[in-house]
């Protein structure tokens, strides 16, 4: 009873020390803070065992018994990992597990604990991958256990007795310890799904630094919750494009002069590109500035003139917020102002709507709100390519 209350006590250090970590996390955005990692999830361990019993002597037929054998170990396993660099963590893993005792017959649960840390060698840096996480691990463990691992002996009267060897194919001989201090090294793959959550799986060789113990293999697979860290998300790049504008060559032609006349659409253009760049809204809502509301009126004015074109109207937010939230709140923001334009007689068919989020921010969430409300925003884009506009769809 004494040793199931000490293997409870470490499994409940090891898995609650991620509890009082995990509350400190803040919707603030921190700079290159280094990474920790926790994680819980099942292993299962290689231990073979064997025992014969009820060995008997049939007439005519030989000999009978019965076999119990056994390869596996299964366990819970509890993980914590420290970033040291992009390219090194330092983990403290453990395992607790319990198995059926077969070297007797009362099936009596034996439980068996293993806790150790260990060094990750993380080499998805190299090859610039940020989702799919690949490292080479080594360690060294401390293991208890109070269940027997027979590899030899007899069952069977003394005058019809029969021995037996279980021996290890391409290991040492098996030997039983209770106290064991494994070197595990091996490999594994994290699969981040986001910048917090992810699955991880592991495979390790323990190598057991006695002379006729036999090695052991153990498999992990765990859920991983990862607190702080460079973000996963590709950055947004800003590509700047240069376009030849056209020379207009004017020639002398002997004729009247005429008189010049300057077109309208020429102001028209910078007008409505001058109204679509005053969009915003307030902050955490689809709510138009007071600035801003004085503007749409100007901008349905222009739009009414020619009611044959397409517009795509598209959203957007600061980096205040989670991922998906701000993608919404973007989409809100675009329907909003194309629902005020088909109120003041529009057609709906001029206009599609597109949501953002805050991929495109260039303010970082700690900056002040009046810095951050040049991110919260509305473009109108006029489309004149009618195949790309048949093409895009209305996130109404």
């Amino acid at each position: 009873m004494n040793k199931f209350k000490i293997i409870i006590c470490i499994w409940s250090l090891i898995a609650g020390g991620a509890i009082p970590l995990m509350a400190q996390e803040t919707v603030t955005e921190k700079k290159a803070s280094k990474a920790w990692e926790f994680g819980l999830g099942g292993s299962v361990f290689q231990f073979s065992r064997a025992s014969f019993s009820n060995f008997n002597s049939v007439t005519g037929k030989g000999h009978q018994f019965d076999l119990d054998l056994n390869h596996v170990v299964w366990g819970g396993n509890a993980y914590i990992a420290r970033e040291l660099n992009p390219y090194w963590y330092l983990d403290l893993q453990g395992t607790v597990g319990c198995t059926k005792e077969n070297l007797t017959t009362d099936n009596n649960h034996k439980w068996y604990a293993m806790v150790g840390p260990g060094i990750q060698w993380r080499i998805g840096e190299y090859f610039k991958s940020k989702y799919i996480e690949p490292y080479l691990r080594a360690g060294i463990s401390y293991m208890y256990k109070d269940f027997a691992m027979n590899y030899n002996g007899s069952v069977g009267p003394d005058s019809d007795e029969m021995s037996w060897i279980l021996e290890n194919f391409r290991n040492k001989e098996g030997r039983d310890r209770t106290h064991l201090m494994p070197i595990s090294v091996g490999a594994g793959l994290n699969m981040w799904l986001n910048d917090r959550w992810g699955i991880g799986m592991q495979a390790d060789y323990l190598v057991m630094p006695y002379k006729n113990v036999a090695n052991s293999i153990q498999g992990t697979v765990r859920f991983i919750y990862r607190l702080g860290g460079k973000t996963k998300k590709t950055s947004s790049a800003i590509q700047y494009i240069d376009v030849e504008k056209p020379v207009v060559v004017e020639r002398i032609v002997e004729k009247p002069v005429e008189k010049i006349v300057v077109k309208e659409v020429t102001h028209e253009s910078i007008m409505l590109e001058q109204l679509f760049t005053h969009i915003h809204f307030e902050f955490n809502t689809d709510v138009l500035t007071k600035d801003s509301e004085a503007y749409i009126s100007k901008v349905i004015e222009a739009l009414k003139k020619d009611e044959s074109k397409r517009y795509l109207i598209t959203g957007f937010t600061d980096a205040r917020g989670s991922g998906e939230y701000n993608l919404v709140l973007s989409k809100k923001r675009a329907k909003a102002v194309k629902d005020m334009f088909v109120a003041e007689g529009l057609p709906q068919g001029m206009f599609k709507i597109a949501g953002a989020g805050s991929k495109t921010s260039l303010a970082k969430a700690s900056t002040s709100n009046v810095i951050r409300d040049g991110d919260r925003k509305v473009t109108i884009e006029l489309i004149q390519n009618m195949e790309y506009w048949n093409y895009l769809r209305d996130e109404n």
